[in-house]
């Protein structure tokens, strides 16, 4: 059974009586799911309580500026998910926020907030093939883990921050290539990268800081390869990696604290070591939030992706 209920003005806002209330159940098999709004992502998005999807049977969802509190569920092969401008919830005891499963699937997630998991903040389940894209998103306060890429993903993570997870913070078996560019993996009570696939984990203009409680290894891997460069990555040349797998660090890499300025944001301090630390033939695309000079920042907030403070 489904039933959905949406109580919008014309032009996508809130109404004001149910402040915006919608709520969607799904027990069935669901095809080119979709929700579109055009309220303003800077504000707020449309709010979905207690929302649970649990099944696209065909096609995959499109969803653009929604608050989503609850859980989503999607297991199909050759499906496309479109996520955008959104901040999810999840509600259930052992739940992700999002949970993909198939083959041959498309995830592109872009400009989101994921908080609060229980299983994890994005769960992507083992597989033949997939790809995913994950840009200008942060992954935080997640009971287990932030994010997990399974067995047979590839893609692209940046300019994300997985942080403050009550275990590692980024965790993959994947046999194929995952690229994290200008990410910021911090404070998370685990290994910042726990990886056991026999893949390529390739770090760029990152910062990994502050893991597994602090002076502790900070990234493993038992059989792949993870490939460093113009990053900060803590303890890099002693303490800060672990594992069987293979290390190597290339050029422009530092192991020096971040610093940070006093906010949530992880913002760079402007004498910070990273600004201005990523590669010299990248510049920020916006000062602010980068700093310094036009060459890039190390971190989530550095880089060609960025978007002016404010959008």
């Amino acid at each position: 059974w489904q039933s959905m209920c949406i109580k919008l003005r014309a032009n996508g806002s809130p109404n004001p009586a149910g402040q915006g209330c919608a709520n969607f159940y799904s027990r069935g098999d669901l095809d080119n799911f979709e929700i579109r709004t055009n309220y303003a992502p800077t504000s707020q998005g449309i709010p979905f309580q207690e929302a649970i999807l649990s099944s696209v049977s065909s096609g995959g969802m499109t969803i653009n500026n929604v608050d989503w509190t609850g859980d989503i569920s999607a297991a199909c092969d050759s499906c496309s998910y479109q996520i955008n401008n959104s901040s999810f919830t999840p509600t259930g005891p052992t739940a992700a926020a999002v949970i993909i499963q198939g083959e041959d699937n498309e995830v592109n997630l872009t400009d989101c907030t994921i908080q609060n998991g229980f299983q994890a903040g994005i769960h992507l389940e083992d597989c033949v093939s997939s790809t995913v894209n994950l840009m200008r998103s942060s992954i935080l306060h997640s009971s287990v883990l932030g994010l997990y890429c399974g067995e047979g993903w590839s893609g692209e993570i940046q300019n994300v921050t997985i942080s403050n997870q009550n275990a590692p913070g980024f965790v993959s078996n994947t046999n194929k290539t995952l690229l994290l560019n200008h990410c910021t993996i911090i404070d998370n009570e685990g290994l910042g990268i726990d990886f056991s696939g026999t893949g390529l984990i390739d770090i760029k203009n990152s910062i990994i800081w502050n893991n597994n409680l602090g002076n502790l290894s900070q990234i493993s891997t038992e059989a792949g390869l993870i490939q460093i460069a113009y990053s900060d990555i803590q303890g890099l040349s002693d303490y800060g990696i672990e594992g069987l797998g293979t290390f190597s660090s290339l050029e422009g890499n530092i192991e020096l604290s971040p610093q940070f300025e006093e906010n949530d944001d992880f913002e760079l301090e402007t004498f910070s070591p990273c600004v201005d630390a990523g590669e010299p033939f990248n510049n920020d695309a916006y000062r602010p939030p980068g700093k310094g000079e036009p060459r890039s920042d190390m971190g989530w907030l550095g880089g060609p992706y960025l978007l002016p403070i404010g959008t």
